[in-house]
C-alpha cells in the first residue's frame, strides 16, 4: 500500500461512527430534560419553530410557537427577547437550525439550537 493510501485510511478512521452507549445517552437526555423545565422563564425563551399542529399536539411547557417558515415576518414579536437567551427547538432540529441563523442573522446574539429537538426531550426517561 502506497504512503498516501495509507495516510487515506489512517485518517479516515477518525469518521467513523462509535457504537452509542444508550445508557449514557438517557442519562444525558434526562439531564437536558430537567434543565429546560429548570430554565428561568423570564431570562430566556423556548421558541418553537414547528407547524401550529405540531405545536398542539405536543410541546416543551413555557415555549411559544413561531414556524421557522413564518419567522421573518414575526420577528417584531421576538424584538422584547433581542439580549435574552433564546432555545430554538423543532421537532429533531432541522428547522431550529435554520431559524436560529435566520434570528443570528437579525441580531439576535444569544441564540441555542436544542440538539435532537423535541423528539428527543420528550423520549427522556424521567
Amino acid at each position: 500500500m502506497g504512503k498516501s493510501k495509507r495516510k487515506f485510511k489512517k485518517n479516515s478512521e477518525k469518521y467513523i461512527q462509535k457504537p452509542i452507549n444508550l445508557n449514557k445517552m438517557s442519562k444525558l437526555t434526562k439531564n437536558r430534560k430537567l434543565a429546560l423545565e429548570k430554565l428561568d422563564k423570564d431570562s430566556v425563551l423556548l421558541l418553537d419553530t414547528r407547524t401550529t399542529q405540531e405545536h398542539k399536539a405536543g410541546t416543551i411547557p413555557g415555549s411559544i410557537n413561531i414556524p421557522v417558515d413564518e419567522l421573518r415576518q414575526n420577528l417584531d414579536t421576538l424584538e422584547p427577547y433581542r439580549d435574552k437567551d433564546i432555545v430554538v427547538y423543532c421537532r429533531s432540529g432541522q428547522r431550529s437550525y435554520i431559524a436560529a441563523r435566520i434570528l443570528m442573522q437579525n441580531g439576535f446574539n444569544k441564540v441555542k439550537n436544542l440538539s435532537g429537538g423535541y423528539l428527543t426531550w420528550s423520549s427522556a426517561i424521567v
